[in-house]
């Protein structure tokens, strides 16, 4: 008589219950027994789905490709076919769950609920009779003849790895399971935070509390790597908001420490410079009175106005009149182009996700780790990140399906 199969999920989050749901669906085609555990050191599953796309859940993009991730890419062009975004969406629907895009071509549960998405994938896990143990961090994995052993009390057959990396609060739930990759011997690319804000060296403080729609360019030593747009917050300690997160993907602390980037923010993005000027010229000859802090303020915050205004050493109640075209193209320079010196990226407690994890050399196609086989890891645990948008979501579903479903698959 066939035994069950032991199957531990190590990690309740988007990619965990994904690959629970996969592995038993998987087993129930097979007809496989199955017991699958999701081990969670939190005190719930799916803590961390309820504050994704600010409470809303972005689910996934409508352009989804490689462009939009960093790290191990070729790893996750050859994963991302067996469980794209269509074939995520189709399972969703299959819970009962309907999708809707934004103009940005986001896309959410149509409820723009996080809830109703986590609601979905439990309501599941109870049908498959998937178990929880909440409270539960697991600190170490022996290998058996048999199996593996975790926490040198709880057997498995097999487990898949899903618990994050060290964003947020996560970061005191997954030192054990990295301390055990270490330790197997596997190889895991430097981990630092991304999707994180910039600290900016010698930040003016006045800027603090200003949100600004405008665009940011950062250059290492120089030279433009990426550019984003979105709205700017300007904070105590730098800058912040969806552009600077997204570039904050491109920076690595190391360039960081020897003071290589640099953030210049367009603080009028949809006008070119020339534009500016003649506005300007054109200003200045119809209100030759109008106070410089005046015209400003019609086309910036005022308290970033004021910031442009101190910076180029011109009075606020200064004439139109009075300003020479050194003096305007000074003033308008620093609105489409100013320079930040970065200081350092904000730390993991206030990052969205981990850069860095397992690297793709010590994984085979279908997720198994080379070094620990039966043992499978899926989402942010490999060194796959995308920007904002629902990308590190969708790298959650897809690689929580395809190691759910080959942990089934490839047992002899």
């Amino acid at each position: 008589m066939q035994h069950p199969l032991h199957i531990a999920v190590i990690g309740g989050g988007a990619s965990g219950l994904t690959a629970a749901i996969f592995a038993a669906n998987e087993a129930a085609v097979r007809n496989r027994k199955v017991n699958i555990t999701l081990y969670e050191a939190a005190d719930r599953v799916g803590k961390k789905i309820l504050v994704t796309g600010n409470g809303r859940c972005n689910l996934t993009n409508e352009q989804i490709s490689s462009a939009s991730y960093f790290g191990e890419t070729g790893l996750f062009d050859r994963i991302y076919p067996l469980f794209d975004r269509d074939k995520t969406l189709s399972f969703f629907a299959s819970l009962g769950l309907l999708t809707v895009s934004d103009e940005a071509g986001r896309i959410y549960p149509y409820s723009r609920k996080a809830a109703s998405v986590l609601d979905a994938l439990l309501t599941e896990c109870a049908r498959l009779g998937i178990r929880q143990s909440v409270d539960t961090k697991i600190s170490s994995i022996r290998k058996t003849p048999d199996g593996y052993l975790l926490n040198e009390d709880i057997f498995a057959d097999r487990a898949i790895l899903a618990v994050g990396g060290k964003a947020g609060s996560a970061k005191q739930h997954t030192d054990g399971v990295f301390s055990v990759l270490a330790a197997a011997g596997i190889g895991c690319a430097p981990f630092y935070p991304a999707l994180t804000a910039f600290e900016i060296k010698g930040f003016t403080k006045s800027l603090k509390g200003i949100r600004a729609a405008g665009e940011l360019m950062l250059s290492k030593n120089g030279k433009t790597l990426a550019c984003a747009a979105g709205e700017i917050q300007y904070t105590e300690y730098g800058i912040s908001g969806i552009a600077a997160m997204e570039l904050s993907c491109y920076a690595e602390p190391e360039a960081i420490r020897n003071g290589a980037y640099a953030l210049t923010a367009d603080s009028i993005p949809a006008f070119a410079f020339s534009e500016l000027r003649a506005h300007f010229e054109k200003m200045k000859k119809s209100r030759p009175d109008m106070p410089a802090i005046v015209f400003l303020t019609g086309l910036t915050p005022k308290a970033l106005a004021q910031y442009f205004l101190k910076e180029s050493e011109t009075d606020p109640q200064t004439p139109l009149g009075d300003m020479t075209r050194k003096q305007a193209d000074g003033l308008l320079g620093l609105c489409k182009a100013k320079t930040y010196p970065v200081g350092a990226l904000r730390g993991f407690e206030n990052a969205q996700v981990m850069r860095g994890g397992i690297r793709a050399s010590e994984l085979t196609d279908t997720l198994q780790m080379k070094k620990m086989p039966g043992v499978y890891a899926c989402g942010e645990m490999i060194d796959i990140i995308g920007t904002c948008g629902g990308y590190n979501l969708q790298w959650a579903w897809t690689s929580g399906a395809v190691a759910g479903m080959n942990c089934i698959r490839e047992i002899e």
